[in-house]
């Protein structure tokens, strides 16, 4: 970065003159940062505002210009120093700018599966003491991280205390995204009641903005796609959430986010597979794996690549499920994500059970089921105990069977999935048998 080295010359200045260069350039860095994040084509996480006087972006401007034009390559360019300046700033007692400058990379960390880089800047020291706009927007940032690193309970509580921040400061908008970013955490953790009421909360917070002359908020789409998530899964109620995720679709679309819309692909995937249509399945599974591919977001490509694997073992497509697990899982273990290892294994268990293989399958849904369990994530229990179930039955073991589809039902009816009806009917079938 040019303005880095410029004032980098200033180096055996005394240190108060030093320190006021080091300001500038940094400021100069998160002018830059926050011209980039704005343009980024997926953004779940909104910045505190800036005074555009405080922090300039530098003069240079070929430098400002490249920044306009490919955010995303700037951005990967400068990741080495930029995470560098909040080390720095943090070693220089510039809490605030580096807590600024760590908000303004949490989209582009979040698009692009930088966890490691992310996790480092959220644990430096400076991350405290904060004005309260910018300590909102780091507990979000923190919140996020905790969910794509797999630690959904963290991030429940984080993402509780920065909407109520976000709503203590009487900031809409912002509360509007952390609600969403909290309904998500606690859909994933099997707090349906939660979830519902902040999404509900997100969707009636757009619903109160003045109307833009571009649109709606581009952060309303992530608010359907979680509900329509929500309904799939709590509700079963297969309209509904084809309904939120067309809403999700045409608006992320329309503001350009392909990130939504492959996840959005995926999430119409697990519809159609609910309702026997694999192939469609498969296609809205391969389409959502191909986009996360082209912008470069490897987690979230690993997670569509684990689901895309049950429709292709539902095809009969066993090498080429097999091919996916084992790329997703390379990547769920670089860097450790449990959630995602879980969900692989659950793939696996139901691929070796139907190639013929229910005693491997079966130690593989146990060691599913314990993975779950420590997540504390009752769908992924529940879901697992019914694929043990029947490999249990596919060996021979009818006692087992039960056992698992007993396990099974209380946990569907305690947040009102719909599958407490199948199991039981699974049941009746033993008995009858």
């Amino acid at each position: 970065m040019q303005i880095f080295l410029r004032e980098r010359t200033v180096a055996e200045d005394r240190p108060d003159v030093r320190r006021a260069a080091l300001t500038r350039a940094y400021g100069g860095l998160l002018a830059l940062t926050l011209t980039a994040d704005a343009r980024l084509p997926s953004r779940t996480h909104l910045p505190p505002d800036s005074s555009t006087s405080a922090h300039r972006p530098p003069g240079d401007d070929d430098v400002v210009r490249q920044v306009r034009q490919d955010p995303v390559g700037w951005l990967e360019t400068e990741l080495s120093l930029l995470v560098a300046a909040v080390r720095d700033l943090d070693r220089l007692h510039q809490t605030e700018l580096a807590a600024r400058l760590t908000s303004s990379l949490t989209n582009f960390f979040e698009s692009r599966s930088r966890l490691a880089e992310w996790r480092q800047c959220l644990s430096l020291g400076c991350m405290a003491n904060l004005p309260v706009e910018v300590d909102a927007a780091i507990r979000l940032s923190r919140g996020q991280q905790l969910f794509h690193s797999g630690h959904h309970r963290q991030a429940v509580v984080c993402l509780r205390r920065a909407r109520r921040a976000y709503r203590l400061l009487d900031d809409a908008r912002r509360e509007a995204v952390a609600a969403t970013a909290l309904a998500v955490a606690a859909r994933a953790v099997g707090v349906p009641r939660l979830a519902a009421a902040a999404f509900q909360r997100s969707l009636d917070l757009y619903g109160s903005m003045p109307t833009r002359p571009d649109g709606p908020f581009p952060q309303e789409a992530w608010a359907h796609l979680g509900l329509g998530n929500l309904r799939l899964e709590f509700d079963t109620d297969l309209v509904a959430a084809r309904r939120h995720y067309a809403r999700a679709v045409e608006l992320f679309r329309a503001s350009g986010d392909r990130r939504g819309e492959a996840n959005t692909l995926g999430c119409l995937s697990a519809v159609d597979r609910r309702e026997g249509r694999t192939g469609e399945a498969i296609a809205n599974g391969e389409s959502s794996v191909a986009l996360f591919e082209v912008i470069g977001d490897r987690v979230n490509r690993a997670t569509a690549e684990a689901s895309l694997a049950f429709d292709l073992v539902a095809s009969g497509q066993f090498d080429a499920a097999r091919r996916l697990l084992d790329r997703a899982e390379a990547m769920f273990r670089r860097p450790h994500n449990p959630w995602g290892i879980a969900k692989v294994l659950r793939a696996r268990g139901r691929l070796l059970l139907a190639d013929g293989n229910p005693t491997e399958a079966i130690a593989t849904l146990d060691l599913t089921i314990e993975k779950f369990e420590a997540l504390g994530q009752p769908i992924g229990v529940a879901d697992a105990l019914r694929d043990l179930a029947r490999a249990h039955l596919a060996a021979g073991d009818r006692p087992s069977a039960r056992a698992a589809a007993d396990r099974a039902y209380p946990l569907y009816a305690s947040f009102g999935n719909q599958d407490q009806d199948r199991v039981e009917t699974w049941l009746h079938g033993l008995d009858d048998a």
